[in-house]
Order: C-alpha cells, then structure tokens, then sequence
C-alpha cells in the first residue's frame, strides 16, 4: 500500500508539471514570420521626432556606442566608455569624461550602464562593482556585484545590463562570455546578494545578437524581457507577483534560421560565429517591445543592405515589414531603444537628409529644428 501511494505522489507531481508546462505554452502568442507584408512608416508611426544633441566646447559627442532612453533623461556612451547624460529635449546636462581612472569613484571599464528613475542615479557596472553618481556625476557609492573571476578564462561571471525594480532591487543580465548567460539574476543591492535566478534557456538558437535592452516597461506592472540572445521566446515578469513567464513564440519562418542549423555545426565557436555573420538565413538580432507593438531587426546575409525590419501587432495579430536601405543608402536607421510608445535611433549629421527625404515622401510628419551645433541626432519613432 505504501509503496503503491509513493508511485501515486510521484505520477501526480509530474503530471502536475506537465500540466503547467502546457498551459504556459498554449497561453504564448504565436508570432509568425512567414506572415510579413510589405508595409510604409505612413501606416506605422504618427510622427518622428528628430532631437538634436548638443555640444559644448569641452564636450564633443562622437562614435556612438549605445543609447538609454529614461524619462526625463537620455543617456549615451561612446566607444571611449564616455557617457553623456541629454535631457530628452537634447540638452548636454553631464558626462562622465572626468571620472575615468582608477581612483575612488573612478571607473576604467564599462560593462553595462542605466538610469534609476526611483533614486535619479546614473548607474555604472565595471566587471566588479555597480557604480552610482547623480545626473552630475557626484560619486555618491559603490556596491561590490556578484561577479566571478578565473584565470582560465572559464566560470567567469560579468553583467552586461542592468534594470532597476526599485532602488534596491534590480534585474541583472549576464555578458554574453558569461557562464549562465541563459539566466537572469534579480540582485538586492541593499546586501549586494542576488535574491532569485530567471531562466530564459528554452528556445535558445544562437549566441548572437545586438540586443542592447532587454526590459520593456509597456505596462505599469508588467515588464516584457527579450533574452539576449537568438530565442524562440519573449517573456513577461509581473512586478507586483514576482511572476516570471513564456509571453511569445517565435515561428523564424521558410527563410529563417532554425535551432537546427545551428546544431549541425557543432561547437566550434569559431565556425559557428563566422557562419552566423554571413548566413543568407534571416533571424532578429534587435527586438524591442513596445505597448501596442514588437519590432524585429532582421538579419540577412553580410550585407547590412539585405537588412529589414518587422513590426507585430500585439492586437491584430498582423506583421508588417520595411526595409531598413532604399537605392543603397539607409532610410530606417537600426532602433537601439524603446519606451512604451516609440522607437529611438541614433542617426550621424550626414546621414539625417537622406532619411528626412524619405520620411517626406512616405508622407510621415516630422517634428524638426535645425542646429548648427549638433553632430549627432535622435529619431524618436512615435507609433500611431
């Protein structure tokens, strides 16, 4: 009888798993690919808005690197690990400029950076503490992060990107050298512990990618997370449940890259990265979540020529697709960024008329003052 109620627990807790396992599965929307038509910015975006950055004399914004955009700031480095904070109407507030070294305060490698909207913080991540300055860059503190070292080089652990829950609480995303680069970590910073592990390994297909924001914050509580990597799945977390869960499934399509080619490959990482870069197979290597709207760069080839990008619906259902070069120059430039409403791009003084032509002759309302003092500009993509 005993041992006929062991079997019994043991069948129901599997059951039980499966059952979930299922549920969050068929709960998933399906986001197929294969379903792409071809479609203008008219029809997608009510307006663009073009902010030009400002430069000062001793402050020269150049080679961009990466942008975060948090209200009432944005923020950008440059690829000598610079950051400049702008308000969002593009006015040079700060930069970094006079804290790179290796004092108290001072920071000589980045490996992640944000905004904490809860405390007004800039936040810095170097490959052993999390670094925190006002809008200034007044060092205020430094709190040692959960990284691991080796000198193998194996079992490292470094976090590429950071997301504030709070002020004492973050989401912490590891590089992608990393080992448990599949997870997330939700990190206490109040005892500079991590509290909880999010595992986004299912649907894993590749190691690549230019996925430099993960978090989406389209809705008060829910909070969409992209893996940073190739996946079949996007995710939600429910801040007020602490609930962690499968939101999307992707379908790549007839044309697109699959688990599969990756596998047959094998694990020659030198092979399978240089076939990555040039495979005529199509896979988003940026995805950003929006309230009403995903969007996909699409990869395709070595040719950034071949580049497009797809936009879902979150309500229809429906794809739509613009190419991203028309007559070989760039018409849409790559999103690096998203708010609940729009898409942000980062575009170089010389390459701004090309795309404010095109944005003219697909009849797109443009929101722009001209500036002699600007080098670089963001296009800030207002969805309809």
């Amino acid at each position: 009888m005993m041992r006929i109620q062991k079997y019994l627990i043991v069948f129901v807790v599997i059951l039980s798993f499966v059952s979930c396992k299922g549920t969050d599965e068929e709960s998933c929307s399906i986001i197929d690919f294969d379903e792409a038509q071809v479609m203008t910015e008219q029809e997608l975006f009510s307006k663009v808005e073009i902010i030009s950055l400002q430069n000062k004399d001793d402050l020269i914004l150049s080679n961009v690197s990466q942008i975060i955009v948090e209200e009432p700031y944005i923020l950008i480095k440059d690829s000598k690990n610079v950051i400049y904070v702008y308000t969002d109407k593009g006015n040079l507030v700060s930069s970094s400029s006079r804290k790179i070294g290796n004092g108290l305060g001072e920071y000589s490698i980045v490996t992640a950076f944000g905004f904490n909207s809860n405390t007004n913080h800039v936040e810095i991540l170097t490959p052993q503490n999390l670094l925190c300055y006002d809008t200034h860059f007044n060092f205020v503190k430094k709190i040692p992060l959960p990284t691991e070292w080796s000198k193998s080089g194996k079992g490292m652990l470094f976090f590429g990107q950071i997301y504030n829950l709070s002020s004492e609480q973050h989401i912490l995303v590891p590089t992608s050298i990393s080992k448990d680069s599949n997870k997330m970590f939700i990190f206490d910073s109040s005892k500079a512990k991590i509290k909880e592990e999010l595992d986004c390994s299912e649907g894993f297909v590749a190691g690549i990618n230019m996925q430099e924001q993960c978090f989406f914050d389209f809705s008060d509580h829910l909070l969409g997370i992209v893996p940073p990597f190739v996946s079949e799945y996007l995710y939600t977390f429910d801040k007020a449940k602490n609930v962690f869960s499968k939101a999307y499934k992707i379908k790549f399509g007839k044309n697109g890259l699959q688990a599969s080619d990756v596998d047959n490959l094998g694990k020659n990482e030198e092979r399978l990265h240089n076939w990555l870069m040039s495979t005529e197979k199509e896979f988003p290597i940026t995805t950003l979540e929006t309230e009403k709207y995903i969007s996909f760069l699409m990869k395709k080839g070595s040719n950034m020529k071949k580049w497009f990008m797809l936009f879902y619906d979150k309500s229809s259902g429906k794809i739509g697709r613009i190419n991203c070069f028309s007559n070989k120059e760039i018409v849409f430039p790559i999103a690096k960024n998203a708010d609940k409403t729009s898409l942000y791009a980062v575009v170089e003084k010389n390459r701004l008329q090309r795309i404010i032509s095109h944005l003219k002759n697909n009849n797109v309302n443009i929101s722009y003052k001209e500036t002699d003092n600007s080098d670089y500009y963001i296009l800030k993509y207002l969805y309809k």
